[in-house]
């Protein structure tokens, strides 16, 4: 009886749901009222297997009336709720936990009233839902509610999910978001992972982690997402894979130390080399040489360095690599204090000096600060690689730290290529010392270096970023994505150096055959992959299968490149015939054109523009692919690199910028709310259809038309659940759905 007035109701509310729960209300003449999410704070305890949230929520009711109406909260899918406490306004308030089956009914009642298919991506999930009355005029309400489950686990992680995205907030956003989680166990917490948000990760003990953050209003849309293991093991080992059914798999792979290994630090040598031309007087040396205070007074006494300064010429502080004894430091104190900014830039000689370091089987790591390109000695910028390919040795990595724009970015990058080390940039408006010391203090504990990973042969591994493994370091994971052709059981090595000798660790792993829900690594493999390929096209130059690649992945996994922004042009009609020389396409079965968008950029470099079709093109960042200086050389390095390394759905770009254009109409637009990852592959909106690109290939695929809100569209749905996260993109949606073209319209 209450599920049956409850779907009554509905005729008479609007709904708007916010990130976590959501409140549908009605005003009491009838007249449809939105309310108005101010902040939501999560705080969240897990100890062991066990979660308990606890959520905040902050309502306005901007009307002039009192009004009742009911809060809900989709239930995260395969969560095992216990227990559920609502406090509304400071008074406990009594609810109703709905398996899936019956929630069902009620994300479809609100579909069918509000015309707002969002809800339908939770249609496999339940609901807790209460009654809420008085909600006062021009007042907050204030929910807060907390309920306990049991994680799932894969392959000994735990995952833990909160809804974040329900009804009406594709295109809008709540409020504040902020969320706590204080994660503890018995045996040692090794990692906590988060790939949906940006999170600052703290450890406490072994036995405790706390992950915090804040998300901006695209990052708001997703749902929050933690992975939780536990080890004992010296080297943890965990793999999570997704597979869909015809299709290669993709895997995700952690490499994380104990955390005892603070105190199992590899002794290192480690050469500073800071240019002191006359290009870096003033703040820039000012700044530099704190940084390089703060890196000599945290030398471990294991340790050896040097500290070498070079401008038209290079000098070294003891001509050799000393032992970071208390009396040493001192002597590096002094000498870099008197550093004076003054001469040319000869970083053949400061390179050289350097290098000479590198000997032994000890981590050899130089930090190299630089300004400016060569003034003296070797210029030339193949002739200087070649010579540090010459000196360095398999135990060095050389991290190169670019400050300003007026420096060559090709070399240091390039540089770094070759070492497998990071490189930096520094921007005017930065500071140069919280950024290397930040750095100082992730590199400082070298824990195993050459990292190599075996799979064996029989899963057939390939596509694996990165192509050279980073060193492993104390309080820092080593992640891995790539493909593999072959599920099933494997045993994989990890191979590495710990003080000159090698070592191996293996683990058991299991490559799923389909059935998992991490379909967060797809996109992630394919942020990493396109990272490379830039980064491979603006150091050795374009190919047409390079750029090829580039496209097809930018394509399918929604990932915005200098080279493109694929979008469906807004003035096309949302299906027009495609031509295929080929195999003709059966009628009646035209295909959708995918275009390139033409981009305003509305930021950085260039201003000029010129006009094609409607559209302000600005080609700015395409150029800076191929600029070894400046700014756009600065930026896209950076950007390249940030994919290389990416592992979060929230990838923070130089060149947000590219992603904004204006439309015909001259209205600003933003491309990131113009694609969608579903089930592991992009959509695309022209402002009037959600289309899927696959169906560009898709030549032998049944078709299905569906009327938005038919009773033949929610048959569909419930014959095919699966599908409900297609159905949610909106009322004009076109997509692939096990070899069947649907074709929704309003």
């Amino acid at each position: 009886m209450l599920t049956r007035c409850f779907s009554l109701f509905f005729l008479l509310l609007a709904a708007q749901a916010q990130a976590g729960g959501f409140l549908i209300s009605h005003p009491a003449n009838g007249r449809a009222l939105l309310l108005e999410e101010r902040s939501q704070q999560v705080d969240l305890k897990i100890q062991d297997q066990f979660a308990v949230t606890t959520t905040e929520q902050v309502f306005y009711n901007p009307s002039h009336q009192r009004i009742e109406g009911y809060f809900a909260f989709p239930v995260p899918k395969g969560a095992v709720v216990k227990k559920f406490k609502m406090e509304i306004n400071g008074r406990m308030t009594e609810g109703e936990l709905l398996d899936a089956g019956k929630a069902r009914k009620i994300y479809e009642d609100i579909v069918r009233q509000m015309k707002d298919p969002a809800l339908l991506e939770y249609v496999e999930q339940g609901l807790f839902k209460v009654r809420i009355f008085p909600i006062e005029p021009r007042r907050e309400t204030k929910i807060r509610f907390t309920y306990t489950e049991a994680l799932r686990a894969d392959q000994g992680m735990f995952f833990y999910d909160y809804v974040m995205t329900s009804a009406s907030t594709r295109e809008t956003a709540g409020g504040a978001f902020a969320f706590k989680a204080d994660v503890q166990a018995k045996g040692e917490v090794r990692q906590v992972y988060c790939p949906s948000h940006e999170v600052e990760v703290l450890r406490k003990s072994p036995h405790q982690v706390v992950v915090s953050g804040e998300s901006d209003r695209h990052a708001a849309k997703r749902d929050l997402r933690l992975y939780i293991t536990h080890s004992s093991a010296q080297v943890g080992m965990d793999l999570l894979s997704y597979k869909e059914s015809g299709e290669d798999g993709f895997f995700f792979f952690q490499i994380t130390p104990e955390f005892q290994a603070q105190q199992k630090v590899q002794p290192k040598d480690i050469s500073f080399v800071l240019d002191v031309s006359g290009s870096m007087a003033g703040d820039k040396l000012a700044q530099a040489q704190r940084a390089l205070q703060f890196c000599v007074a945290n030398l471990n006494p294991e340790d050896r360095f040097e500290v070498i300064r070079f401008s038209t010429e290079a000098q070294g502080l003891f001509g050799k690599l000393q032992q970071a004894s208390a009396g040493a430091k001192v002597q590096a104190k002094q000498f870099i204090n008197d550093f004076r900014a003054i001469g040319g830039t000869n970083i053949q000689d400061a390179l050289s000096m350097a290098l000479a370091n590198s000997k032994g089987e000890r981590p050899h790591s130089v930090i190299f600060l630089t300004d400016g390109k060569p003034t003296i000695g070797e210029r030339n910028e193949s002739a200087l690689l070649g010579q540090v390919s010459q000196k360095v040795s398999q135990h060095t990595r050389i991290f190169t730290f670019g400050i300003g724009h007026e420096i060559n970015t090709h070399l240091l990058d390039k540089i770094t290529e070759q070492t497998g080390a990071y490189r930096s940039y520094v921007t005017p408006e930065e500071d140069i010392e919280v950024k290397v010391s930040r750095f100082y203090t992730k590199v400082s504990s070298p824990v195993m270096s050459n990292l190599k990973l075996d799979f064996g042969s029989g899963a057939v591994v390939d596509q694996v970023y990165p192509k050279t493994l980073p060193d492993l370091f104390a309080g820092e994971s080593v992640t891995v994505f790539g493909r593999y052709r072959q599920p099933g059981n494997r045993k994989v090595t990890l191979r590495g150096t710990v003080n000159g000798a090698q070592v191996d660790f293996s683990e058991n792993i299991e490559l799923a055959n389909g059935g998992t829900p991490h379909d967060f690594i797809p996109s992630l493999w394919a942020s990493r992959a396109v990272g490379y390929l830039l980064d491979e096209i603006r150091l050795h130059g374009e190919t047409q299968e390079l750029r090829q690649e580039v496209v097809r992945l930018a394509r399918k996994y929604g990932i915005i490149t200098p080279y493109t922004s694929y979008l469906i042009l807004e003035d096309e009609p949302p299906i027009a015939p495609r031509p295929n020389p080929i195999r003709p396409v059966p009628q009646p079965f035209p295909q959708p054109q995918i275009n390139p968008r033409a981009v305003q950029n509305l930021g950085l470099f260039d201003r000029e523009a010129v006009q094609s079709n409607g559209y302000a093109y600005n080609w700015s960042y395409s150029a800076a692919t191929k600029a070894k200086e400046g700014e756009a050389g600065v930026a896209a390095s950076e950007d390249f690199q940030t994919l290389r390394m990416n592992s979060t759905a929230n990838v923070s770009l130089n060149l947000d910028s590219t992603m904004a254009y204006r439309d015909k109409s001259g209205v600003a637009q933003n491309m990131a709310n113009m694609n969608a990852m579903v089930n592991g592959k992009a959509l695309y909106n022209n402002g009037s259809f959600w289309v899927d690109p696959e169906l560009q290939q898709a030549n032998n695929a049944n078709r299905v038309d569906l009327k938005f809100g038919s009773e033949a569209y929610f048959a569909y749905l419930n014959s095919n659940l699966d599908a409900g996260p297609y159905l949610a993109l909106g009322r004009n949606v076109q997509f692939l759905y096990n070899n069947t073209w649907v074709v929704v319209t309003d």
